[in-house]
């Protein structure tokens, strides 16, 4: 199995364990569907699954796709969603600080892996110790990476 199909049956089997434990979080009409926000790209073809697996438990879920310069947290916060995925917990905090929302994490539904990119270095155990590797201290710039400063 190739690691990016690898990636999305965990990132599939992730969702459909959130989605799952929406079910304790009370009942939701089940004609009327429950509205997750995301980003397009990877995160639309995973919630598509979630999707589906919700609709075989009973739940309706609707991905539904944010371009642009539109916030899903925005969305979330006047009501337009039920729910969101797309941020990690940092920029939410961030988000909920800056702009006054009243919106909270109540599941983790994808965990990404850590990807770390030098043009120096080929494994972690060849950087020296004591090496420094900066991180971005910005919110909203914060994915998991590091650089090579040398």
């Amino acid at each position: 199995m190739q690691r990016r199909q690898l990636l999305r049956l965990l990132g599939s089997l992730s969702l459909a364990l959130a989605i799952g434990s929406m079910e304790t979080m009370g009942a939701h009409a089940a004609d009327k569907p429950l509205k997750v926000g995301l980003r397009g790209g990877v995160d639309e073809e995973l919630w598509e699954v979630a999707a589906q697996v919700a609709k075989s438990r009973g739940l309706n879920v609707e991905p539904v796709v944010i371009t642009g310069t539109a916030s899903p947290n925005e969305a979330l916060n006047n009501g337009d969603l039920d729910a969101n995925s797309f941020q990690h917990i940092p920029f939410l905090r961030d988000q909920v600080k800056q702009r006054g929302y009243k919106i909270v994490a109540v599941a983790d539904t994808l965990i990404s892996p850590v990807a770390f990119y030098s043009k120096k270095y080929k494994s972690l155990e060849a950087l020296p110790a004591g090496r420094e590797d900066r991180f971005a201290d910005r919110p909203e710039q914060s994915d998991p990476c590091a650089r090579d400063s040398a």
